[in-house]
């Protein structure tokens, strides 16, 4: 949960649902504008961009979804993964996002 609560501070978002409807994997929305991707419309073809942009650019693996036309990432909590990670995707999301606004 501290995870996702680093994340929807960094980007200024929120959970897809309550925090506690979740278990070791919570589903966080991306900021609005990230790699230019904006509005209510989004698809798995944008996740999918954003997703290979994470991969490609800054060596992350995690699933990027498209739900009710918004973008959202899905974290795990499991003892793989440490808060570094979790801040290092929330600096690359948040770079994918102001190098968008220049």
């Amino acid at each position: 949960r501290e995870a996702a609560l680093l994340l929807m501070k960094a980007w200024g978002t929120s959970l897809l649902a309550n925090i506690n409807m979740f278990g070791s994997m919570i589903v966080v929305a991306l900021p609005n504008g990230v790699l230019g991707l904006r509005g209510d419309q989004l698809v798995y073809d944008d996740a999918e961009v954003v997703q290979d942009a994470l991969y490609y650019q800054y060596k992350i693996e995690v699933p990027i979804k498209a739900i009710q036309g918004k973008l959202y990432v899905r974290i795990s909590f499991h003892m793989y993964n440490e808060m570094e990670d979790y801040q290092k995707l929330a600096d690359a999301i948040s770079e994918l996002t102001q190098s968008s606004l220049n």
